[in-house]
């Protein structure tokens, strides 16, 4: 009796088969193709009669053209020989059908022509089914590349024996599933990126992989083959005109060539305040100018712009769509103030009595957009400001903070916790962007630093609604030309929004003392001969006969300001004296003084930067608050002889004695 073979001998016999199976198929599929074809054209024929073949012929050639373009359409993602190979079989096969229809299949020539033609195509289909199953084919359907092996397995780590199945393929990028090994993680895989890119031959940054939530050992890669961020997008013009500001706003383009879009309303939740970071040149105003273009074709938005650092020159272009703009410190933390204390309450209160949870278009008043350029360290210490984010998203009010750098120095951390969104342009390192990107982005291989100011446009978009692969590919903004801003605002000048009269009626004061922009950008620059030691002059004057902008009292200094967080607590001095803001006898005039005194003091010394923590002594002898403190140091920042930093005031030009 013959010995019965072991099942190990089994197994190789059956995967033989299976293997000599699936070799075999590759040819025999085109085969028993062309042979059906030629039993449809037989039939074809049968069917027609001198009644039916006048209308067959042109029906056929119609859904031969349909049928050829939908190829076309659906295989944009294919190869360009798989592509063409696909049109012509489909263009060739409807071809045959019709002339079969019209003189018989096997009628001479025709049948020798369907002999050459189709045999040629079975041989290209059979060739290149053999090589794509021999290169890349396993029988579940899981793309496997040898390249992908190979690389996989010089780097080593979480990503050998790693599958990657391509789902989105262009002449730059391929973009798909990434299935680990058991036991691996996506957070390992991340590690091996720079070494995955070294190994592929890929530019710096031209791998990221995010994860997929539902299954740790799986996620999303995308390769770049090349940098296609590297050149500036020219402006397409705006995404809507004339429609909502609830709508998405078309922001640029991602390296895998579809566009971006950010949505700051959105239904049932109100708006997302959005944060917009960038190191000087990297683009970032041409980011904020993209936004306002948007914007601007909106029907139903009003924008309050404010700018303590350049004034009336960051408007430019955007002069005409921009109905009131601020250009002080003073009048900035007025409004949050204001915003906090009545406008808030008021707008929740006329939402709730029309039954809304919150702002949508048509509510009777328009979504209110505050844009606050050069933000880093405005409202630090400013709790009104805090509270402003927390409850503003409700009732139509959203926040843009736009700065070259955010820290918990510049910006409280339960104020950047408000922040939903966030367009992070070119840092100068990779630690400036932690502070507003969150962790994950980073993980997967995000890096803003590679791009510094080298490439202004480019960014990465972190915003609800935005995929966690998109939120780690770069792309870039489009280069807005001043012509097209000007054009885009007068558009908003005369058909967007205004406040209805009772809303700017709650605004108070601060509404009805607003300098309006157009005078902002007409008036002269200011005069040189300012006393800088005198409060009264805080405020930057634009002529003589041009209006001032609103300013608090001395006697009721911003109660909002508060020196914790800013820099260290100013604790009792030596010899039990008075704490920082116990109240002394000095007149107005002799704190000012004594303050300009001390200012000089330090900056004769050498002193670059001056911290609250240096004006102690001042403090203490005039018997003042920190809110006085910060006022004087603010006033010198309006002056510009002192510029803002994470950490303090720095010196920016020469002081004269008092």
């Amino acid at each position: 009796m013959p010995k019965k073979p072991s099942k190990a001998v089994e197994a190789v016999k059956d995967r033989a088969v299976a293997q000599a199976t699936s070799r075999g198929s590759v040819v025999v599929r085109p085969v028993v193709g062309m042979v059906c074809e030629l039993g449809a054209s037989a039939a074809l024929w049968g069917f027609a009669s001198p009644e039916v073949l006048p209308w067959m012929t042109p029906a056929l050639a119609l859904s031969t053209a349909g049928l050829t373009g939908l190829v076309w359409h659906v295989g944009r993602d294919r190869t360009p020989a798989g592509r063409v190979l696909a049109i012509g079989t489909t263009a060739l096969t409807g071809t045959h059908l019709i002339a079969s229809s019209i003189v018989g299949p096997f009628a001479t020539p025709l049948i020798q022509i369907w002999g050459w033609l189709g045999g040629t195509t079975v041989v290209a289909w059979a060739v290149r089914l053999w090589v794509a199953r021999s290169d890349a084919h396993l029988e579940d359907g899981k793309k496997q590349v040898s390249l992908w092996d190979q690389a996989t397995a010089k780097v080593g780590g979480a990503l050998e024996g790693s599958v990657f199945k391509a789902k989105q393929v262009t002449a730059d990028s391929m973009s798909g599933q990434l299935q680990l090994e058991p036991g691996a993680t996506v957070k390992n895989a991340q590690s091996s990126l720079e070494e995955l890119e070294s190994v592929l031959g890929l530019p710096v940054g031209g791998a990221t992989l995010s994860r997929d939530r539902s299954h740790a050992a799986r996620g999303e890669l995308t390769l770049m083959r090349r940098d296609v961020l590297a050149d500036p997008l020219p402006y397409r013009g705006p995404s809507v005109v004339g429609g909502s500001v609830a709508q998405p706003y078309r922001v640029g383009r991602y390296a895998h060539g579809r566009d971006a879009f950010i949505q700051l309303h959105i239904p049932g939740f109100g708006e997302v305040h959005l944060i917009i970071q960038g190191m000087t040149g990297s683009g970032k105003t041409k980011g904020a100018h993209q936004l306002f273009a948007e914007e601007f074709t909106r029907v139903d938005g009003y924008t309050i712009y404010v700018d303590t650092v350049k004034g009336a020159q960051s408007l430019g272009p955007l002069a005409r769509g921009i109905k009131w703009a601020m250009r002080t410190e003073a009048e900035a933390k007025a409004l949050m103030k204001v915003l906090k204390n009545k406008i808030i309450p008021l707008l929740s209160q006329y939402l709730g009595q029309k039954g809304l949870d919150c702002w949508e278009p048509g509510c009777g008043f328009p979504r209110i957009s505050v844009h606050v350029e050069e933000g880093a360290g405005l409202f630090l210490g400013n709790e009104a400001f805090v509270r402003v984010l927390e409850r503003a998203r409700s009732v139509g009010i959203q926040v843009r903070l736009s700065a070259q750098r955010f820290s918990y120095t510049s910006l409280p951390t339960d104020a950047r916790a408000q922040f939903g969104a966030v367009l992070c342009y070119g840092v100068k390192d990779v630690e400036d962007a932690k502070f507003a990107m969150p962790d994950h982005v980073f993980d997967a291989g995000a890096d803003p630093s590679l791009w510094q100011n080298e490439q202004p446009g480019c960014n990465y978009l972190v915003a609800p609604g935005v995929s966690a692969a998109d939120q780690v590919t770069g792309m870039r903004t489009e280069k807005t030309e001043r012509a097209e801003l000007e054009r885009l605002a007068e558009y908003q000048h005369q058909h967007g929004a205004d406040l209805p009269d009772w809303l700017a009626e709650a605004f108070g004061e601060l509404h009805e003392s607003r300098v309006p922009v157009e005078v902002q950008m007409s008036t002269a620059p200011p005069s040189a001969d300012v006393d800088e030691g005198d409060d009264e002059d805080d405020d930057v004057l634009f002529g003589e006969d041009a209006p001032r902008a609103w300013a608090p009292s001395e006697e009721e200094p911003e109660p909002d300001v508060q020196p914790a967080g800013i820099d260290e607590p100013i604790e009792r001095v030596d010899g039990g004296g008075m704490r920082f803001g116990d109240r002394g006898t000095a007149t107005p005039e002799e704190a000012r003084a004594l303050f300009e005194q001390r200012l000089l003091e330090l900056h004769r010394e050498g002193r670059e930067e001056v911290r609250a923590a240096d004006m102690v002594e001042v403090a203490r002898a005039a018997g003042r608050s920190p809110a006085w403190v910060y006022k004087q140091l603010n006033g010198r920042v309006d002056s510009g002889h002192m510029s803002r930093t994470d950490t303090g005031f720095r010196f920016e030009r020469a002081l004269e004695p008092a």
